[in-house]
């Protein structure tokens, strides 16, 4: 048994070494604490997670109004974490549940990593290795919101970390059985199909690893049937996240479309000055660099094949940091990418120096113990070297009640909770992190069943945009979420216009400027605080006729427009997204400045009643005239009683009633529907190939040949 356990003492050491530093950053008494866990993004996802429970599973994504005048919550993210929440909290109780879906991710890297070095072909040593440069990718302080570590982890990005570590499995299993074991049944494409669509379902952004890495598969004299293989995989792993992906695809217009812009330099690999702030150097990852170089090197001599697809996938995340453009993806999402390809490779070479050392007999001994040692440093140096991480988990996982202001934080959500049912707008505050996060009021909605205008998934809603410009002018300091969009300064007196246009009832004010502003523009106060003051906002309502008859504008430039007419907002303007639209005499043909002024609006009654998310009701005494809607607009909205919806600026509904009671509601569509049929059907075809086991299929049973 000792002997046994001396001939894996590498592998020993790196487990223990993984297992050891992963319990010791995620504490025990952390994550059965009950807490509700906070810190950065994490801090404000469980409203996502509440929402999701009225309807999952019969859907994956779910209206929320509690964010952004209402937005398609998980229609353009990824609802597998959440839902693996969901399933847990009743054995476990949500938070706990929550820490260890958010946890798995990072705590699970290192086995995967290994698992998937040793399915690739490696030997004892890389596989041992893996396990060390593994944590040293987890422990990697040099960016913190990218994806992968556990930085990015605790700041939010919990689903990537998820994603990265199903795609080294799925990497690792599919070039065992259809490279080294050369395996023809159909059976054989099952796993690796789930595990793809399972990917795609928690985040897409980890994908291209798999892609290369399929890439890398295909040549050889046996290609055409490996590359069928191959294509039914990626074909059934869409199929199985088709539900997400078809609507996601279709309705990408309708998102926040950020413009990030690239950050260059070659410092940025190592976490240098070209990161500009947002990267940081970081000794561990910029060693692991250079040894990765060297196995590159290694790899070139030794002709071994496996080596290509870290190979592959380092060289796709370079290039991708480097050359992808500006657009709604930051090119240094990439960066993650090429620190997993380092880390494989940076084992392969120290696998390849001890395996050299122990060619000789009388050297095995040595070599074992060294790479024992070696493994158990690496590891240690990059927990110690690690600035943020482990206390960032503590900070995080302690939850909100441990935070110095949980007791004005929990007044303040009792206060709103108090209050009549309508929107709330709030000041930012960088101040708001003694609650925890910057971002603890964007919870109103988890807390107290309110509303809140602000929310994450900024790039999920197309009222986001329009929602920032207005923080930044009722706000001391901003933050300018949506990038590429153009922020005004502080300026009241146009935020509470703003806030009138997009229904909002209450502004909660924190700072002494921002109070005084409120009060000189009018607002009466309802409620205080702790240091907070709430205001109360006459918006009109939510469901309103307009002063002027709306302006037919150009449906595809609908974007541009709405921020245009957000600097002078007048007569709203609306963008039919479908050849059917208002007819003519329900709009106004003038061009500005002529705008018709509506003798209805002066005497018009609108009660309005919402059941549930998703569903809204009003009653109106002007029947034929034009009503805006203050909820976001999207496609899946419908409506009985009037003609519409239609987007109006600068992101709402406009419904023309054609009875005195409209009802308004989101729901699936046909598309939705197909989508979940694909689905069904790829989930099927995947059951079915289970059955048929070892049976073999057209070009799958491709007779092997030699190669030589």
């Amino acid at each position: 048994m000792i002997r046994r356990l001396w001939r894996r003492m590498p592998l020993v050491a790196g487990l223990a070494s993984a297992i050891t530093g992963l319990a010791v950053t995620f504490r025990p008494d952390l994550m059965a604490n009950g807490r509700l866990p906070t810190g950065g993004d994490m801090g404000a996802h469980h409203y996502i997670a509440k929402s999701l429970a009225t309807e999952f599973p019969r859907r994956l994504w779910i209206w929320g109004s509690g964010w952004y005048a209402g937005m398609p919550l998980l229609h353009f993210y990824f609802p597998l974490p959440y839902a693996a929440m969901l399933a847990l909290s009743p054995v476990l109780g949500y938070p706990v549940a929550f820490k260890i879906i958010a946890t798995a991710g990072v705590a699970s890297i290192p086995f995967s990593m290994a698992s998937c070095l040793r399915l690739l072909g490696a030997d004892k040593y890389t596989t041992a290795f893996g396990l060390a440069f593994s944590l040293v990718f987890l422990y990697n302080d040099s960016y913190t919101i990218l994806g992968g570590n556990i930085d990015s982890t605790m700041a939010g990005e919990f689903a990537y970390a998820i994603s990265l570590s199903l795609v080294l499995l799925l990497i690792g299993i599919t070039y065992r059985r259809l490279v080294i074991e050369e395996r023809r049944d159909i059976a054989t494409l099952v796993l690796p199909s789930l595990l793809l669509g399972a990917i795609f379902l928690s985040h897409v952004l980890p994908v291209p690893a798999a892609v290369v890495a399929f890439a890398v598969m295909i040549p050889g004299r046996r290609w055409l049937p490996r590359l069928w293989r191959l294509a039914l995989i990626g074909l059934l792993g869409l199929g199985v996240a088709a539900a997400l992906l078809i609507p996601l695809l279709a309705r990408m217009d309708y998102t926040a479309h950020p413009k990030w812009n690239p950050v260059r330099g070659w410092a940025i690999f190592v976490g240098g000055p070209a990161c500009s702030g947002t990267c940081r150097w970081s000794t561990a990852p910029a060693a692991m660099v250079i040894l990765a170089a060297t196995g590159v090197a290694l790899a070139v001599i030794t002709r071994r094949r496996w080596t290509l697809v870290p190979t592959a996938i380092a060289l796709t995340g370079a290039a991708g940091t480097l050359l992808w453009p500006a657009g709604a993806v930051w090119n240094l999402r990439w960066l993650p990418l090429f620190y997993v390809g380092c880390a494989m490779l940076a084992s392969f070479a120290c696998g390849e120096v001890m395996k050299a050392i122990a060619s000789r007999s009388e050297t095995e001994t040595v070599a074992r113990g060294s790479a024992s040692i070696a493994i158990a440093a690496i590891a240690t140096f990059a927990m110690l070297t690690s600035q943020y991480a482990p206390s960032w988990v503590i900070y995080n996982y302690s939850g909100y009640q441990a935070k110095p202001g949980w007791e004005e934080y929990q007044d303040l959500m009792t206060t709103l909770g108090d209050l009549d049912d309508a929107r709330i707008m709030w000041e930012y505050s960088d101040k708001y992190q003694e609650f925890g996060t910057t971002r603890a009021l964007e919870l109103i909605p988890y807390w107290t069943d309110r509303r809140s205008m602000e929310g994450l998934l900024i790039e999920s809603s197309i009222t986001a945009p329009g929602h920032f410009i207005m923080q930044s002018e009722t706000s001391m300091k901003s933050t300018g979420a949506v990038p590429g969009v153009p922020y005004p300064g502080f300026d009241f007196e146009a935020g509470l216009e703003h806030m009138k246009i997009y229904g909002i009832g209450y502004f909660v004010a924190f700072t002494d400027e921002v109070k005084a502003a409120a009060r000189t523009n009018g607002l009466p106060e309802v409620a205080k605080s702790g240091r907070f003051t709430i205001f109360e906002v006459d918006s009109g309502g939510e469901v309103e006729v307009p002063r002027y008859r709306p302006l037919l504008g150009d449906r595809d430039a609908w974007r541009d427009q709405s921020l245009e007419w957000l600097e002078n907002p007048s007569a709203p303007v609306v963008f039919p997204q479908s050849e059917v639209g208002p007819s003519a005499k329900q709009l106004n043909p003038a061009v500005r400045p002529e705008f018709e002024l509506l003798p209805a609006a002066e005497d018009a009654h609108v009660r309005v009643d919402r059941p549930k998310d998703g569903v809204i009701e009003f009653r109106t005494n002007k029947v034929g005239e034009p009503h805006i809607v203050k909820e976001s607009w999207f496609p899946t909205w419908s409506v009985e009683g009037a003609e519409g919806p239609y987007l109006v600026t600068p992101s709402l509904m406009l419904v023309f009633p054609t009875q005195e009671d409209v009802r308004l509601v989101e729901k699936a569509r046909s598309l939705d529907r197909l989508a979940q049929v694909v689905s069904l059907l790829a989930l099927a075809a995947i059951g079915l190939m289970g059955l048929l086991g070892r049976r073999k299929l057209g070009m799958l049973a491709a007779q092997p040949q030699s190669e030589g």
